[in-house]
């Protein structure tokens, strides 16, 4: 067995510094933990920017990890652990209502017909101090019939039978995520379909725009920015 779970993660080498995280532990102990890479209004208020994707192997093959807004958002991650080998996404999330009825269900089903990727997301149920969460915890994934998705436990956040807790459990046939778009394709003289060559040139013409650029800003500066960005949306 192989667990994935959130929690705040302190930097060993530098207490201040806290991650919004997700430790792996699999048969053997404790694997590694992912840092959440990109974080919406108010995390930046206590967490710090993790800079680096999470891939962890097992029997079945590599596992690839990320938390909500990285699954939403930024399709750029789920893609990397596609063309990685990944055939299996850990999506550990907190999606609540207030974020919309489209952002869950729309991004991840999609990212499952682009990806050809097994998606396995668990999410918050019912309601905390101030947010009622979808629920929808579920295991989706290619399907039989061409180019759809399909719920093999659980179901979409929105459908209103979803926001229960409860462990699900599913075999999956990993055969279905298919590698077509990241293998050689000898229509196009064996390259790929997939193409990070020109997905460089477009980033580093990206690049040059300083918007775009990482701040080199003190925690506290980041700080004092996130609280003056949740005064400002509570207004």
């Amino acid at each position: 067995m192989y667990v994935a779970f959130g929690l705040p993660e302190r930097e060993g080498t530098d207490p201040a510094t806290i991650y919004n995280s997700a430790c792996v532990c699999g048969p053997d102990g404790i694997i590694g933990s992912y840092r959440k890479i990109h974080l919406p209004a108010p995390e930046p208020a206590w967490a710090t920017r993790g800079e680096e994707p999470f891939i962890f192997n097992t029997p079945w093959g590599p596992v690839g990890l990320a938390i909500c807004y990285d699954t939403y958002c930024f399709p750029e991650l789920m893609r990397y652990y596609a063309a990685k080998g990944c055939r299996l996404y850990i999506n550990c999330t907190a999606l609540a209502k207030c974020h919309g009825p489209a952002l869950g269900t729309t991004t991840v089903e999609a990212g499952v017909i682009t990806n050809q990727i097994y998606v396995v997301s668990a999410n918050l149920a019912n309601t905390d101090l101030y947010n009622v969460f979808w629920g929808g915890s579920s295991i989706i994934g290619p399907s039989t019939r061409f180019w759809e998705t399909e719920y093999y436990a659980g179901l979409p956040f929105t459908d209103p039978r979803a926001m229960e807790n409860k462990m699900y459990s599913a075999v999956v046939d990993l055969s279905l995520a298919t590698r077509e778009k990241f293998e050689p394709n000898p229509l196009i003289d064996g390259a790929t379909d997939f193409r990070p060559a020109l997905y460089r040139k477009l980033y580093t013409d990206l690049l040059q725009d300083p918007k775009f650029q990482e701040p080199m800003l003190s925690m506290e500066e980041l700080n004092t920015a996130a609280e003056e960005l949740v005064e400002s949306a509570k207004k």
